[in-house]
């Protein structure tokens, strides 16, 4: 199973959406099958219109979103590859955008192509969120697949500006951490980044592992970060983590370029 949790972000003037989980894919008899899984993923939405030739090949809206996944994990990877394929080959010739909602019920037709009519064992919760242009403000929709292909859907966009959204195992135990961190500690914005960071150096919940991973969306734009880790140690020195990948050592260059993506304590 999973963690993760997608709040609203109050350290600056504007709302900001930020989104963690862990890295651990994990086996229904417990084993693991790796500690540098993707959970949280980028979502292009690229519309275009016509040229002058007649072609849609003119981009008139190119933004990101936030997709993020617990539970069955085939399903959820199929389920974001085709959606992101799709999703940036968009086209009108009035120049319209999709709402937030309108991609989350476009996944979820997408989704039960993987768990209907076939058996589906596990269960699986995804949300789509980001900045909505139809609405103008974030939006967080959330998707729960029971065992019986059972859909449920919600717009948690209100419920997330006072209470995390957590998805995946150990919900219950996870909310009370978070709560319990809010009477003890003065950065609270950041507190559900805080407390999935300790759960997983303390070996907490063995479904839990690997290393943290983050997404904010920041005003319109939704990015994933790579995670300080640890933040600093006896020593004074720390490195940047992206999904387990220790981006100092373990993946530093891709031929002559170094890895470019920004990093969050």
């Amino acid at each position: 199973m999973s963690s993760i949790i997608i709040w609203t972000n109050y350290e600056s003037p504007s709302e900001n959406l930020w989104a963690v989980a862990d890295s651990r894919y994990i086996h229904p008899n417990k084993s693991i099958i790796t500690d540098n899984g993707p959970k949280i993923f980028e979502l292009p939405i690229i519309c275009q219109s016509p040229s002058k030739r007649g072609f849609f090949e003119n981009t008139y809206y190119f933004n990101k979103i936030g997709f993020a996944f617990a539970g069955s994990i085939t399903a959820a990877l199929c389920i974001y590859t085709n959606a992101s394929h799709i999703l940036s080959h968009l086209a009108t010739v009035d120049k319209t955008v999709p709402s937030i909602e309108d991609i989350s019920e476009f996944i979820k037709k997408i989704a039960k192509a993987y768990t209907q009519p076939i058996c589906n064992p596990y269960p699986m919760e995804f949300s789509v969120f980001g900045y909505c242009p139809v609405e103008n403000t974030n939006k967080v929709f959330y998707t729960n697949i029971d065992k019986k292909n059972h859909y449920e859907s919600f717009d948690k966009s209100e419920d997330c500006k006072n209470e995390p959204l957590i998805m995946g195992c150990h919900k219950t135990e996870i909310s009370k951490k978070i709560e319990d961190a809010k009477l003890n500690r003065t950065w609270k914005t950041r507190i559900p980044l805080f407390v999935l960071r300790e759960i997983i150096s303390k070996h907490e919940f063995e479904e839990i592992g690997g290393a943290v991973q983050l997404g904010i969306n920041i005003g319109k734009t939704f990015s994933l970060y790579s995670v300080l880790n640890p933040p600093v140690d006896e020593s004074g020195k720390s490195s940047l983590q992206f999904r387990n990948f220790n981006l100092f050592y373990d993946i530093r260059n891709v031929g002559n370029c170094v890895i470019n993506i920004n990093g969050m304590c």
